[in-house]
């Protein structure tokens, strides 16, 4: 369980780093997000980067010892930079003994100790786990469906386990990025009930903490997601995610978010493709400001994700 804990502490960083790297990239407009905008960004710029990869070589333990030692670099670079993101976190959750802070490692206690246990879900050890295991061991094989026909269920999730997963000898190492996922929304509802109940909007507060108990209740969604390696739950975390903060802003003002991450989540799952019309409706108020400039990169991401999963396809298809 110790090295669970290790690889939370790793996936987390990494995400956030490269998520605040993401936006300094690709938004022109220097806002303050929140920790959760940035923890999913920075998942899908390393699986934009994962996907590329896998098109030509394994994404094993050089593509992952490469990916870092880039993120370390940037960090040494902008270590200012970095050390006042890291100290947001800090912000956001009082380390102090309060409800949310106990909340939140009583929580991250439940998902080490599922994520530590045995798979529970039939798909992950059936075809999951060995589709990861070609894309570490192989890449993308030209017809590598005709060895079962769930082997050509390609998902952009599967690219982001093998990037993330750390040891082959147990489900645990597989199925960690889930565990990860879990241990984020967990952080997101607690992090939002303190931000409404500081607020004082002890309605939202108390809708927020209901809904995180109920989710923690239904097996399927953060408990249960913490011990699959299912691409189902990063889907609805994001889509939760994404409506929960545009209900409670101040203002409705397109962002890229609304253009990047449905785009991401078709290349999670194909029959995610209804999420895309959200991406559509982003991209035309984005081009009714007039401001071409500003959606250049939105869009550029939008095609380094959707394009090579769409290759890739193809290619195990044969």
């Amino acid at each position: 369980m110790l090295s669970l804990l290790i690889a939370h502490i790793i996936i987390t960083a990494s995400c956030l780093w490269a998520g605040f790297l993401f936006y300094k990239l690709v938004s022109k407009q220097n806002v303050e997000r929140p920790i959760i905008y940035y923890l999913v960004s920075g998942l899908i710029s390393l699986t934009i980067v994962a996907q590329i990869i896998v098109l030509f070589f394994p994404v094993g333990l050089m593509t992952q010892l490469s990916i870092g030692t880039v993120l370390l670099a940037l960090a040494v670079a902008r270590w200012n930079d970095c050390k006042s993101l890291f100290k947001k976190i800090l912000i956001d959750l009082p380390g102090r003994p309060s409800l949310p802070s106990i909340l939140f490692f009583l929580a991250w206690i439940i998902v080490l100790l599922i994520n530590a246990g045995p798979a529970m879900m039939d798909d992950t050890e059936s075809y999951h786990i060995q589709s990861i295991k070609w894309i570490q061991e192989y890449g993308s094989v030209p017809g590598l469906v005709n060895l079962h026909e769930r082997f050509g269920f390609n998902s952009s999730w599967f690219s982001s386990v093998a990037l993330f997963s750390f040891s082959s000898s147990s489900t645990g190492g597989f199925t960690v990025l889930n565990g990860v996922v879990s241990l984020w929304l967990c952080f997101w509802f607690i992090t939002k009930y303190h931000q409404f109940k500081t607020a004082n909007n002890l309605q939202a507060a108390f809708a927020t903490i209901i809904t995180f108990i109920v989710c923690l209740l239904i097996w399927p969604l953060i408990r249960g997601n913490a011990a699959t390696t299912n691409y189902d739950f990063i889907t609805t975390a994001i889509v939760l995610i994404l409506f929960t903060e545009i209900f409670f802003s101040e203002t409705i003002s397109p962002s890229i978010e609304w253009m990047i991450w449905p785009v991401y989540l078709f290349t999670v799952r194909v029959i995610n493709f209804p999420l895309l019309t959200l991406s559509l409706f982003a991209l035309i108020l984005f081009v009714k400001q007039k401001d071409f400039k500003l959606i250049f990169s939105p869009v550029t991401c939008c095609l380094l994700l959707s394009v090579p999963f769409l290759i890739r396809n193809i290619i195990i298809a044969g």
